[in-house]
């Protein structure tokens, strides 16, 4: 009779030789035995794949080497390879710096019956490391529905994004990736705790502040401008959309998931203003981001709504480069007055 496995990591792994070592070595020497470690080799291009390798004596290790084709699909390959009870995800730049950690989280889904168990973590960056906690619960299906869904549609909720701060029923991911027909390279961790915490078959999930898991802040698996991505939340929006009818939780949640459109943009305006970037580029992609599905159904949504003072209400005074850059910008590319009205209280409300 084989030996029970407890709990599957999987790894994405792509040019990842500078902290893979230290990444998987923080996994092997876990108190918890009966484990797997299920590495995607994304096809890299440097030693990652040799580093991997140099593990093949240990037979917790199962190396799947794919050709490049994104994160989305080596953790889908991952899941499907996976035969714990149940399911963790490391990046390959990120460690586990809690020797217990993987033993005391299996023990909780087990006494308490979880289907998610999502923990607290440490960000670093360089050599400042944060505490990142968050609100602890336990919630069964229907009452997560009620209370902490929109966590899964915007940003700053209690349930985060991230799959790699979470522990899951190997089950549910395997039923959230046969939900998942299309392959998205920057927000699949969103798409597949959508479809994850909303799984018919989800019992319960419980909130703990445990930081066993440290985030190398700043460093992603990822690369590329995050303008290359715009397509990903389009077709994300369009998936949280069909999932929000689905569940008939328009009411609740049409808010939430369009507020977080306008999110997106100004925070990626924000962030190229502090980074010195010329008014040109910033107002170049300005203008790639009002041409997005995602962006013109928030325009749409709110101003069908009449609910722009509550938008206004959700952002801080902000620098005046943010105001005359986005305004402009806007006011040049709407052709509908009343939309050029509103986007302009809206980026005002921003200084």
């Amino acid at each position: 009779m084989e030996e029970l496995i407890k709990v599957s990591i999987i790894v994405p792994v792509y040019n990842g030789e500078k902290y893979l070592r230290e990444c998987i070595d923080s996994i092997l020497t876990q108190s918890l035995k009966e484990m797997e470690v299920v590495i995607v080799n994304d096809g890299s291009q440097d030693n990652s794949l040799e580093i991997c390798k140099s593990y093949v004596g240990d037979d917790r290790i199962k190396i799947i080497n794919q050709k490049n084709l994104g994160t989305s699909i080596a953790r889908k390959n991952g899941i499907k390879a996976a035969q714990g009870k149940y399911c963790m995800f490391s990046d390959q730049d990120d460690f586990f710096c809690k020797k217990d950690a993987f033993e005391k989280l299996y023990d909780e889904m087990e006494k308490k019956q979880l289907s998610i168990l999502q923990y607290s973590y440490y960000s670093k960056f360089k050599f400042i490391k944060i505490h990142r906690k968050h609100l602890e619960c336990s919630l069964e299906r229907e009452e997560l529905l009620k209370t902490r869904i929109s966590d899964l549609f915007g940003s700053g909720g209690e349930i985060t994004p991230t799959v790699w701060n979470k522990i899951y029923e190997t089950k549910i991911l395997k039923n959230a990736i046969n939900n998942m027909n299309v392959s998205l390279k920057m927000t699949e961790d969103i798409c597949l705790n959508l479809f994850a915490f909303t799984d018919e078959n989800l019992k319960r999930v419980k909130l703990i502040n445990f930081p066993c898991y440290c985030w190398r802040e700043g460093i992603g698996y990822s690369s590329g401008s995050f303008l290359k991505y715009l397509d990903d939340y389009d077709e994300l929006k369009k998936i949280q959309k069909s999932r929000i009818i689905e569940l008939k939780l328009e009411d609740k949640i049409l808010w939430t998931h369009h507020m977080e459109s306008i999110y997106i943009m100004i925070s990626y305006v924000k962030v190229q203003i502090l980074g010195n970037r010329s008014a040109n580029d910033i107002k170049h992609d300005i203008r790639l981001f009002l041409k997005c599905a995602f962006v013109e159904s928030a325009i749409q949504y709110f101003e069908t709504k009449k609910v722009w003072d509550e938008v206004e209400a959700c952002y801080p005074r902000d620098s005046e480069a943010i105001y005359n850059y986005m305004f402009h910008v806007m006011e040049n590319s709407s052709k509908n007055i009343k939309i050029k009205h509103k986007l302009k209280k809206l980026v005002r409300s921003l200084i």
